[in-house]
């Protein structure tokens, strides 16, 4: 990848809006018969294990579930599909396994809620605040001239210490709300004329391409989850510490040339990176 920036039949299930991570309310204990999403019956004589049946009909609901519901008990679930509890944590488990839902130890089991689902390809990262999508929004907060430090970011863009770069911090809002912020360090020599509207304006790759006149020949990417530094959280609203998540990448040209070195810090609870794999 070469490119940069580059939630219903016999019973009802009633739902309490928490607020999102990393630090939910505790829910409100809930009886049966519950108010809010309808789920199909089980079809017992199809051959398809119940809880198969009960997964897709769980994922179906989550679909259409609001920001920060809390998911019903194991016990409810119970009650409402004529299942044991076995069967139901099955069903819930494989949901939590695909990101769907969430647990937080001692409060329980919530919707995931994901306002930014990122197709991680070398076309579309950026492609929902590019195409106007209401309620996504684009800023640059910063564009100067710094010095790479040893060890950091003089490692990444395989440049001397100490030598100039160019370094650009992007945020990304959704209805808003910053739900990502882009970090990336480019060489001085390549990075001259860059612009605000360059930044703002689409992928940095594609500056490189159309401004700079060289090829993206490769790139790397690494995904991982580490806490929070202050800027990062303060940036995000988030404790220092909290988990986020990280995308890092390497950009270079056919002739092994680092052209842009960065990361994309993410809120993990808002998040979620597609990728598209091909043999």
């Amino acid at each position: 990848m070469a490119r940069d920036d580059a939630g219903i039949g016999p019973g009802r299930v009633g739902l309490h809006r928490l607020p999102p991570l990393p630090v939910p309310t505790a829910p409100v204990k809930m009886s049966v018969p519950m108010v809010g999403w309808r789920f199909e019956p089980l079809d017992r004589s199809s051959g398809v294990p119940l809880h198969r049946q009960i997964r897709e009909r769980l994922a179906a609901a989550v679909e259409r579930a609001q920001e920060g519901w809390a998911f019903p008990s194991d016990r409810e679930l119970c009650a409402v599909f004529g299942v044991s509890r076995l069967t139901v944590r099955q069903a819930v488990d494989a949901l939590v396994r695909d990101g769907v839902l969430y647990r937080v130890q001692g409060r329980g089991t919530f919707v995931r809620r994901a306002d930014l689902a990122e197709r991680v390809t070398a076309t579309t990262f950026l492609q929902p605040w590019l195409s106007g999508r209401r309620g996504y929004r684009m800023a640059v907060d910063e564009l100067t001239r710094t010095r790479a430090d040893e060890g950091g970011i003089a490692g990444w863009l395989e440049c001397a210490p100490g030598a100039e770069v160019v370094r650009v911090r992007r945020s990304r809002f959704v209805d808003g709300t910053r739900v990502a912020v882009d970090v990336r360090f480019l060489p001085l020599g390549l990075a001259r004329s860059l612009t605000a509207a360059d930044v703002a304006g689409g992928p940095l790759s594609n500056y490189l391409v159309k401004r700079v006149g060289v090829q993206v020949a490769r790139g790397h990417m690494a995904v991982l989850v580490r806490p929070a530094d202050p800027e990062e959280a303060r940036l995000l609203e988030l404790r220092p510490g909290d988990q986020v998540l990280v995308r890092r990448l390497q950009l270079r040209s056919s002739t092994e040339r680092v052209l842009l070195a960065g990361w994309s810090v993410y809120r993990p609870e808002r998040t979620v990176l597609e990728f598209t794999v091909s043999g």
